[in-house]
């Protein structure tokens, strides 16, 4: 048997902010009256975006999300680019692969679209939820992206795959990294980081989305919400008793740990790193 300790971390590093952290520290314990006082007072209060943030909105379906999207893509006078998702293997696993991927089929581009990267390549230099503008296409007609810090990479396509035990690909797609990204659906932007988000959660149809949503900005200076309901404050109460049980277990453990020498603690520390 594993003799499990739970350690609870309390670090974030994601928000920037004291007022945003509280907020969804609040949402969290399902404190909805002081999370809806928290966001009204940051509503009352003037909005300034960070220089060069580029406004994603965030809306809870996704017929919202591909009208803004295509009406904004439309309104561009330029030429298009199209690129087709290509697939090897498994047919079942390929279409769980298509599922889980945040990239289109086909997707297509014009110079001077919105659109965010959604996946990591910490090589290249980007992230998920890096959002940037296409600039231009190179000589092999891969889109060329500005990203709001001012980093410009030739995007080029990626691959998602599944392996088998022997770490063979089984299955596997592949796309170049984009989407557009004048709107986006809150369930889309897990495990994005946003510089500033105009968010619609006026349709919340689930405990929790409007956690997700709210969590997606490093900081207030970037979040405009358009329209909100009570059920976008609520998270679900098993996972509020289960933040709790975690805290209370990994407060036992931090007790337990106080009552070892700190020369004791080393020791087993460096022989679990040996081992």
């Amino acid at each position: 048997m594993l003799d499990i300790k739970v350690c609870y971390l309390e670090s974030q590093h994601r928000h920037k902010d004291q007022h945003l952290s509280s907020l969804l520290d609040n949402m969290r314990e399902n404190n909805v009256e002081k999370a809806q006082e928290i966001l009204a007072h940051h509503q009352q209060m003037q909005r300034q975006f960070l220089e060069g943030a580029i406004e994603t909105k965030l809306y809870t379906h996704n017929v919202d999300v591909d009208q803004i999207n295509d009406r904004e893509l439309g309104k561009i006078d330029a030429a298009e680019f199209a690129y087709d998702m290509t697939t090897l293997g498994h047919s079942d696993i390929i279409a769980s692969l298509k599922r889980s991927c945040l990239s289109p089929e086909r997707l297509v581009l014009k110079e001077g679209a919105q659109v965010m990267f959604i996946k990591n390549n910490f090589e290249v230099g980007y992230v998920n939820g890096t959002q940037g503008s296409v600039i231009g296409f190179d000589a092999m007609g891969m889109p060329i992206i500005k990203t709001v810090t001012g980093k410009i990479i030739s995007a080029q396509k990626a691959g998602w795959s599944v392996d088998d035990e022997q770490g063979s690909v089984i299955a596997e797609i592949r796309q170049i990294p984009l989407r557009l990204a004048w709107a986006i659906t809150v369930h889309k932007s897990q495990g994005m980081n946003l510089d500033s988000a105009e968010i619609d959660l006026s349709k919340c149809f689930v405990k929790g989305m409007g956690y997700v949503a709210l969590s997606r900005l490093k900081s207030f200076a970037g979040l405009r919400v358009i329209g909100i309901n009570d059920l976008a404050f609520q998270v679900n109460e098993k996972a509020v008793e289960m933040d709790k049980e975690f805290k209370a277990m990994s407060a036992r453990v931090e007790a337990q740990l106080n009552k070892i020498p700190a020369v004791q603690i080393e020791k087993q520390q460096a022989k679990f790193i040996a081992a």
